[in-house]
């Protein structure tokens, strides 16, 4: 390994990382890093478990998991417990609410390619409820759509598309005479994706869409979004903090399938040279040769192509600005917010933490970290 920690042991509740010997780094002094011999992860089942773990005492460091809506709770036992609380800007926005455009439901495939369908979606949910509840008010409108919550508008526009019929459990029938039923998947990969979930679901029953909430384990989770098998989803998303590099978390990469994933399969089959590569240039598998997606999609791609092509500032502004003018404009996904802050918790005698700029993983790296008591070194 290359790295300053090699895996030396891995359980189903705790992980070990040991300090590796070759590592190739050193500080100015001349002393080999990292400086802490032995890291120990703790794993757990979900962020309840992790939040009784941090204001028990024990943990020497927790990011993933900590949630703004807690922070009383990290706080009220941060002194007596022996660790600070560290307010950092957030580099990602954890609850974008994705809409899979190709799931294989008869109901929905009647109704999510309706824009107005989108739109009354994104109209229903409550987002300063979400902003308040989720993230304690660390968090603004989000930039890509329009924040509006508009339940009125909501329901007219569902009226408008035929949808004003209801079965006996209140849910808006298609014009076929179909149910109308969303299943929302979520993984507690963060704290903010239940709630965020059940307030949006909550948001949409109100207006007749019958939604349910649904936990995976997030390796599941991600299988089966990626295998169109995902309705719709909770996941985090790096806009607005980094846009040009990360407009994969809104157009698809191979790893990261979120809405819509055989259009995304279309394109690397037909534009990204994955026909010309296949020793079976005749396969039908839709999950490998995709459904061709409409035009916008085609222009995201090209846009993202040119983004990627180009280092002009001034020519990265313009794209950017026509990405999302198709983002605003097609509802492929609906933005709850845009979180500002979020809390990192930490030992207090944990030297070299970074206490301000970004609360993410390459702003605090584990090799710098040293202990201050020297009876812990």
């Amino acid at each position: 390994s290359l790295g300053p920690y090699v895996l030396t042991e891995m359980g189903e509740t705790q992980a070990v990382m040991e300090r590796n010997p070759y590592y190739f780094k050193g500080d100015e002094w001349g002393q080999q890093l990292p400086y802490i011999d032995r890291l120990q992860i703790s794993i757990v089942p979900d962020v309840n478990a992790a939040t009784l773990k941090i204001i028990a005492g024990e943990v020497d460091m927790a990011r993933r998991g900590v949630t703004a809506a807690d922070m009383p709770l990290y706080l009220q036992n941060a002194e007596e417990k022996g660790y600070e609380v560290v307010i950092l800007d957030m580099h990602a926005s954890l609850g974008e609410i994705y809409l899979n455009m190709t799931y294989a439901d008869e109901a929905w495939q009647e109704v999510i390619n309706e824009l107005d369908f989108r739109k009354a979606l994104s109209f229903a949910v409550d987002r300063e409820s979400i902003i308040d509840a989720v993230y304690a008010g660390l968090a603004e409108l989000p930039q890509t759509m329009d924040p509006t919550t508009d339940v009125a508008q909501a329901e007219a526009l569902l009226d408008g598309l035929g949808l004003d019929q209801r079965d006996a459990d209140g849910c808006r029938l298609t014009p076929s005479g179909l149910p109308i039923r969303i299943q929302f998947n979520f993984t507690p990969f963060t704290g903010e994706s239940l709630p965020t979930a059940e307030i949006a679901a909550q948001n949409w029953n109100d207006i007749g869409i019958c939604t349910t909430v649904k936990q995976l384990e997030q390796n599941l989770f991600l299988t089966q979004a990626a295998a169109n098998e995902t309705q719709a989803m909770v996941w985090w998303a790096h806009y607005p903090r980094w846009p040009w590099h990360e407009s994969g978390d809104y157009i698809g990469r191979a790893w990261q399938r979120h809405y819509a994933p055989l259009w995304m399969a279309w394109f690397d089959w037909n534009i990204g040279g994955g026909k010309e590569a296949s020793d079976n240039p005749d396969e039908t598998d839709p999950l490998i040769v995709g459904v061709e997606p409409p035009q916008t999609y085609k222009d995201l791609r090209r846009l993202q192509t040119e983004l990627f092509a180009t280092s002009d500032a001034t020519e990265h502004e313009r794209i950017w600005g026509e990405m999302i003018a198709i983002f605003r404009d097609n509802h492929f996904w609906i933005s709850a917010s845009d979180p500002l802050k979020n809390p990192l918790v930490v030992s207090a005698g944990l030297g070299n933490v970074a206490k301000k700029g970004f609360q993410i993983q390459s702003a605090n790296e584990a090799e710098f970290y040293y202990w201050q008591d020297e009876s812990r070194r």
